[in-house]
């Protein structure tokens, strides 16, 4: 009888749970196909939780059922440990530069989110760069120190302080013998999540301690809604890596999280229901312990949570191939109303990205509008229609 691809998906989900069981998972595994042994360890890797997902292997003593993947998943243990060892100790250095020079900077993501969620640099899947949270006042201030040791503008260049309303980050780099190192400074968070909430990211942040060093860090709350933004970004689909990244800080720190706050602040910025997706969809695939009464009191209403949940299932997360989910037209519209309250808001936020203003065709691209030409501005304007190939 030929096994469907959904069994292939179970296996790979319950070794990633906590409450796996180990001899189940190995008779059910051993009794798989040469070929869906393969599909489960390419299914590990096109993940971006290989490591984890051998970490979980090793745990439950099952390193030996995929023989032909157990190589090719411990390297990625072990580039994961270098990458993000060497971004750490970077990492270290810009922070206490900064802080010397009275600048105070959030890590986001990266080496730090590894050791805090995993307790070792080897297990989450390595980044490219370094992303560090400033101050909008101080991003100026931010970006001349760090050019004092050796960053310098990347893919960005110098703006105008009016173009600010546009943009949300600037990317620096420093090359280290034959590598590079990049930084992001971000003041916000994209376009979403800054108006209402971005003072009170800063104001509630303390100091952890992360591998003997005192670093300045987002509570669990406020670090649970960034990891949301980041599992569902605008443009982009369903990342399984912060899914897991959430499923693990829900598990390791649940307890001390104050949910009624996380439900409040996250009606109050439009991520009620973008929070609501993601904790369902920890649950489904993690088996993550989450309240009923939380999910039922973030709950979208019916034809709300219909559509949305056309986009966002488990299907689409784990087969990233599915038209629904590579639509560039579709994520447009499923995302403006997942992160709106309302119709009417949503179509807003469509119309806005359809059709954006001469002023912000300027900011993106960094000019005068003296020099933004109607050609500049009717080119821009059917870039994304022309991605729309529902």
């Amino acid at each position: 009888m030929m096994r469907k691809p959904a069994e292939i998906e179970q296996a790979f989900l319950d070794i990633l749970k906590e409450d796996s069981d180990r001899d189940e998972i190995r008779q059910r595994i051993g009794n798989f196909s040469s070929a869906y042994q393969q599909e489960l360890g390419a299914l590990a890797l096109k993940s971006r939780l290989p490591a984890i997902f051998y970490s979980r292997l090793l745990k439950l003593g099952l390193e030996d059922i995929l023989p032909e993947f157990n190589l090719r998943l411990k390297n990625q243990c072990l580039v994961n440990l270098e990458i993000n060892a060497r971004l750490e100790g970077e990492l270290k250095k810009v922070i206490s530069w900064l802080k010397k020079n009275d600048i105070p900077a959030i890590p986001l993501k990266g080496p730090i989110l590894a050791v805090f969620l995993y307790d070792s640099l080897a297990f989450r899947q390595a980044s490219c760069d370094l992303d560090l949270l400033v101050q909008e006042e101080r991003v100026d201030e931010a970006q001349k120190k760090l050019s004092e040791i050796g960053y310098n503008f990347f893919r960005d260049y110098p703006k105008p302080a009016f173009l600010r309303a546009f943009e949300r980050e600037i990317s620096l780099q420093r090359k280290i013998g034959p590598r590079r190192v990049a930084i992001d400074l971000h003041w916000g968070f994209k376009d979403r999540f800054i108006s209402a909430h971005i003072a009170s990211f800063w104001s509630n942040a303390r100091d952890i301690n992360i591998d003997g060093q005192q670093v300045l860090f987002p509570v669990l709350e406020d670090l649970l809604l960034y990891l949301v933004l980041a599992a569902i970004y605008r443009f982009s689909f369903v990342e399984i890596k912060y899914l897991y990244d959430i499923h693990t800080l829900i598990t390791k720190f649940g307890a001390g999280i104050a949910w009624d706050a996380v439900a409040d602040k996250a009606r109050q910025s439009e991520l009620n229901t973008a929070l609501y997706f993601v904790l369902d969809m920890c649950r489904d695939l993690f088996a993550t312990q989450i309240s009923k009464e939380l999910l039922e009191s973030l709950r979208p209403p019916l034809l709300k949570e219909t559509v949305c949940r056309l986009w966002i299932n488990r299907a689409n997360i784990l087969r990233r191939d599915y038209k629904i989910a590579s639509s560039y037209g579709w994520r447009v519209f499923a995302n403006s109303y997942l992160y709106s309250n309302g119709i009417l808001r949503s179509m807003n936020k469509i119309f806005s990205i359809v059709f954006p203003s001469m002023e912000k065709v300027m900011g993106e691209y960094g000019r005068p509008l003296s020099e933004v030409s109607y050609r500049l501005y009717l080119k821009r304007l059917l870039k994304p229609i022309m991605r729309f190939e529902l």
